[in-house]
């Protein structure tokens, strides 16, 4: 008889636990940026062949500044993509470090080639492509899933303050230097950069900038910004006033950093449409807060007036509403210094 005892039957390990849906839906949106990186990047190889067969000297050089142009974006794509190996990630200071570099570089403006005698079809076609690529990148700078906080909102406070240099100020607000962005398809591409969703056809007509506010509940804000940025585009594009005399120009969906939201340059409570003292500023304002109610009823608009002054040019903001505990001392909602 043995004194050895039998084994004791094998026990199945217990199953192990799923992944946070937290940790699953950071890790699809940075494959989702990185996935947009890479596609930008092989999208350009088809850039340039539609001028590959003229050999003049002008379609020469207009071809090799659109390539410096591109590996200068290709290398930036490179140097943020190598922040997330393995040696890289070891030290998170000098990932951020490298981030914060990226980001600055990346602040470089796609040119609009108008030295070159080359047919508009082709510059158009070059700025596109590489106002693409920039984008995807300041998208990815932009996300603090993909590039941290401190990145991320240190990218979105310098592309605000860019754009806050180009805003209608002057005679011909039209004509102000912005960069035609893609228009979106609804919440679920929610981007941090500044939309142009339509120039307008009207000289005379009113440039609307739409704010949403970042932060908490961003991702409403950002729908119902949407809708009616884009109710007031169709409009624009349509080239049909909103009412007698009220026509509108450029139309730009913005958002608002978390940092500029106290500041009281801008109408960053509720949902308000703002107007100065101009001429004819309240009226247009009035037309359309009432064009926006019969095309959005649930999204109502009421009216604020700045301190500020500047031609043709309106804003809108969609943002968390004024309580008692988020009031700024000596806010008064009926003068803010917006515009």
């Amino acid at each position: 008889m043995s004194n050895t005892s039998d084994p004791a039957p094998a026990v199945d390990d217990p199953p192990a636990d799923p992944p946070p849906k937290d940790s699953l839906d950071r890790a699809t949106t940075l494959i989702t940026r990185l996935g947009a990186l890479v596609a930008a990047v092989v999208g350009l190889n088809t850039l340039l062949t539609t001028c590959a067969s003229d050999t003049t000297a002008r379609y020469a050089t207009f071809r090799t500044s659109v390539s410096t142009e591109e590996t200068y974006w290709k290398d930036l794509y490179k140097d943020y993509l190598d922040t997330f190996d393995s040696e890289t990630t070891k030290d998170p200071e000098q990932k951020k470090a490298k981030l914060f570099a990226i980001a600055n570089l990346a602040n470089h403006e796609v040119p609009d080639f108008a030295e070159f005698s080359v047919p508009q079809p082709l510059k158009v076609q070059a700025q596109n492509r590489l106002q693409s690529m920039r984008k995807s990148l300041i998208d990815a700078l932009q996300d603090k899933t993909a590039s941290g906080d401190a990145v991320a909102d240190a990218a979105r406070n310098a592309a605000f303050l860019n754009d806050e240099a180009t805003a209608p100020k002057s005679e011909d607000p039209a004509q102000a230097p912005v960069t035609k962005m893609a228009t979106v398809g609804g919440a679920a591409s929610l981007s941090y950069q500044t939309q142009v969703l339509t120039y307008g056809k009207h000289d005379n007509g009113w440039d609307i900038d739409v704010f949403w506010c970042q932060g908490v509940d961003e991702e409403a804000y950002y729908a119902k910004a949407l809708a009616a940025a884009q109710v007031l585009a169709d409009q624009a594009a349509s080239s049909q006033p909103v009412a007698s005399g009220v026509s509108l120009g450029r139309i730009r969906l913005r958002s608002l950093p978390a940092a500029f939201q106290d500041n009281p340059a801008y109408a960053a409570h509720g949902v308000t449409l703002v107007y100065d003292r101009g001429p004819g500023e309240q009226a247009a304002a009035a037309a359309i807060q009432k064009f926006l109610a019969g095309k959005q009823p649930k999204t109502p608009f009421s009216l604020v007036q700045s301190t500020g002054q500047s031609k043709w040019y309106l804003s809108a903001f969609v943002c968390p509403a004024l309580s008692a505990a988020t009031t700024p001392p000596g806010y008064d909602p009926a003068r803010v210094t917006a515009d």
